[in-house]
């Protein structure tokens, strides 16, 4: 007897079918759009998780203020509290990236008084204040 790959298996197969018809449009679409480019936000949760690291990276690049690990601990547990559903280390990893990548070329090339920076470091402020 052969044995089939696991993924060959017509049991799994049948199992991810249902998993799949279960999801709904707008989660298949999400689930498509972070596989196609894992770095952009899927869902409102993702999008303010970059949007807060953001106002964190345009705080250190336009306020030349440097966050100790204490600092970074608080606003991810500040930041956590406002998600409306948990993200995943490695995912928030990605999430990071990217918005690092986002606001630092954005601020490059239009400086920290463009609508970009200001708000993001208006989100910082937020947040932080908030406490």
């Amino acid at each position: 007897m052969t044995r089939q790959p696991f993924l060959a298996s017509p049991a799994i197969n049948l199992i991810a079918a249902v998993c799949l018809s279960s999801l709904s449009a707008t989660q298949a679409v999400a689930a498509q759009q972070a596989a196609a480019d894992p770095k952009l936000p899927v869902g409102p949760s993702e999008t303010a998780y970059v949007g807060y690291h953001q106002g964190v990276q345009a705080v250190q690049l336009c306020r030349d203020r440097v966050l100790d690990a204490s600092e970074h601990v608080t606003i991810e547990a500040l930041i956590d509290q406002r998600l409306e559903a948990p993200i995943g280390v490695g995912r928030k990893l990605a999430l990071i990236e990217a918005a690092k990548d986002g606001i630092k070329a954005r601020i490059a090339e239009d400086g920290c008084e463009a609508p970009d920076a200001r708000a993001a470091l208006e989100r910082f402020d937020d947040l932080t204040q908030a406490k």
